[in-house]
């Protein structure tokens, strides 16, 4: 063949015609078709059956709980007909027989206890009002409610996992007066665990129970969710009761079949993955398959291999050319011999070229200065939920009286944006970046009370020392946030303020939370701020870090040390300026 000015469209059309193998290809796409079909078919078929079972199974149980709520609910209807210690001896007889079962108890409207197996020892009867079982079965007029999966706090030391069964009744009092009380079962978190356990779907598959508020029941996931490291889609569920529809969360075909289990108004939904399920049942399929393909591949290959040596050789010299762009000298050529389509790329590349060269310096100074507004408009940004969260927590305080902390909020929320704003000046003294720090923690220690403490101290003679303000904040929110929030025992965040060598100072910020892991701490100071805004996190270290360095060189910036369960310290380096 000559070379000769023919079109790529010209000369892949004489390729065509070699391929005599398409028709294996239709024959061969039918047959995996029709496998695709019927395997997808087994695999809704045998999630809905898992997930059925796995409702009828639930139901069961909680069908078994409401009759225990009801004959105890007769006893305690006529409570001092039958006698007190009748009673309590029958409930405890009932908890003996079924170790599922954490506690029955009976209540007045007031939170005081009427008769139960855990009479003794209870929490102040305020406590036990204010909780949400007891508060949705005040307001149900005689419905009956399911907690999530909850502490139980009934006794002090004692925090079971349980879900909570409650209830409203009338009962007869001493006096023969008709009053309404207030019933709670709790049965063990571990029951649901174990019926769940049984709701396997293939390989990666599995089944979890959301309420009628679409909180999450029952994970099997749950400790991985409570730390962040695993979300679950549950807005496109939100609205659905029953049926099976298939979804794509972030790139991940999934299966989803929900079905409603009676009495909760809960849904339990079911979880495949139906492409690696496909994949599974594919793999003996796929190798007479693939024998077939590869003989008919091969021979393409050959014949295809010496015209497109033909075909993309000026191509290639293309490539070399734009391979060559960065070089300052470098001065490409248009392309003479070669297809009509290739040579009007090289043109138009020959012509790109020199508008690039033209364009580069003013592009660069461009992006300096985008670079610069982005982290100029994330300083600029006021967290809404926090003021909205700040001004509930003050109309909060002000309808209980608390004028003292009324007083205390507005001032330290007063302090905060004075501080924030500073006349619009971007550098400020390190005492008054401290001080406006101290005030962000007093508003979160009281909307987080008993949460966590803080200490802040720095040196003396550091105080009059200038650096960019707000580079505090943004740490100390994610100890709050993201390692403290989640801690049972109260928090301590440190932070102090010293010398460093001769020249430097460090902010050195250290909490006692949760931790990360060593992929996590990595990806804190990456460049790559789209990951950072969809896990939620980070984008405040990553503004911080860069506007040091921006601002001082790149030797200052943050320094992150972390450990799961250990807590996080931040070291913030500055340069020592009076």
């Amino acid at each position: 063949m000559k070379n000769k000015n023919s079109s790529i469209n010209t000369i892949f059309s004489r390729i065509l015609i070699l391929f005599t193998i398409i028709v294996v290809i239709v024959v061969a796409t039918t047959i995996t078709y029709q496998f695709y079909k019927s395997t997808k078919s087994n695999i809704e078929i045998n999630t809905s059956q898992t997930v059925i079972q796995a409702n009828r199974s639930i139901t069961s149980f909680i069908t078994d709980v409401m009759q225990i709520g009801d004959t105890t609910l007769d006893y305690c209807t006529n409570i001092y007909q039958y006698g007190k210690d009748n009673v309590e001896l029958r409930l405890n007889t009932i908890l003996d027989s079924r170790n599922d079962i954490i506690t029955i108890n009976f209540f007045d409207m007031q939170g005081n206890i009427i008769v139960g197996t855990t009479a003794n020892n209870l929490r102040d009867k305020d406590e036990i009002f204010y909780q949400s079982w007891f508060q949705n079965a005040l307001k149900g007029n005689g419905d009956y409610y399911f907690s999530r999966a909850h502490v139980q706090r009934l006794i002090p030391l004692r925090y079971p996992w349980v879900i909570s069964y409650s209830k409203s009744f009338n009962y007869i009092d001493k006096e023969g007066q008709e009053k309404v009380g207030i019933m709670l079962i709790d049965f063990s978190y571990t029951k649901l665990r174990d019926i769940m356990g049984y709701a396997t779907i293939g390989k990666t598959g599995y089944a979890f129970i959301i309420d009628q508020e679409n909180n999450i029941v029952f994970h099997p996931k749950q400790t991985l969710i409570n730390y962040d490291q695993f979300s679950e889609n549950i807005d496109d569920i939100s609205n659905e009761i029953y049926g099976k529809y298939y979804s794509n969360d972030n790139g991940v075909n999934k299966l989803k079949v929900i079905q409603t289990i009676d009495y909760t108004r809960w849904r339990i939904v079911g979880i495949a993955f139906p492409n690696e399920m496909l994949l599974e049942s594919f793999n003996s399929f796929a190798i007479a398959l693939m024998i077939i393909l590869a003989f008919s591949i091969l021979i393409t290959i050959l014949i295809a291999k010496i015209i497109s040596n033909y075909i993309t050789s000026p191509i290639r010299i293309l490539e070399k050319q734009m391979e060559s762009i960065h070089k300052e000298t470098f001065i490409p050529q248009p392309i003479e011999r070669a297809s009509l389509e290739v040579k009007s790329l090289s043109n138009s590349f020959v012509e790109m070229s020199k508008r690039m060269k033209a364009l580069l310096e003013k592009i660069i100074e461009e992006q300096e200065l985008i670079r610069k507004s982005e982290l100029d408009a994330l300083q600029a940004k006021i967290n809404p939920h926090f003021l909205y969260n700040t001004l509930d927590s003050v109309i909060w305080l002000a309808e209980q009286g608390d004028d003292e902390g009324v007083i205390t909020l507005v001032t330290a929320l007063s302090n905060l944006f004075r501080i924030s704003i500073s006349k619009g000046h971007e550098v400020i003294t390190l005492e008054e970046e401290l001080e406006h720090c101290r005030n962000y923690l007093v508003i979160q220690q009281m909307r987080y009370v008993d949460k966590f403490s803080f200490n802040i101290s720095i040196e003396e003679d550091i105080k009059d020392c200038q650096t960019i303000k707000l580079i505090t904040q943004p740490i100390v929110e994610n100890s709050i946030y993201h390692g403290i929030k989640y801690l049972m025992d109260p928090g301590i965040i440190d932070i102090e303020a010293k010398k460093y060598d001769t020249n430097k100072i460090q902010i050195i910020i250290k909490d006692n939370g949760n931790g990360m892991s060593e992929e996590v701490r990595k990806s804190l100071l990456t460049t790559d701020k789209k990951k950072h805004l969809t896990d939620g996190n980070g984008i405040g270290v990553y503004n911080v870090n860069m506007r040091l360095k921006l601002a001082f060189g790149d030797e200052y910036g943050l320094n992150i040390e972390s450990e799961i369960e250990e807590g996080t310290t931040v070291t913030i380096t500055i340069p020592l300026t009076k």
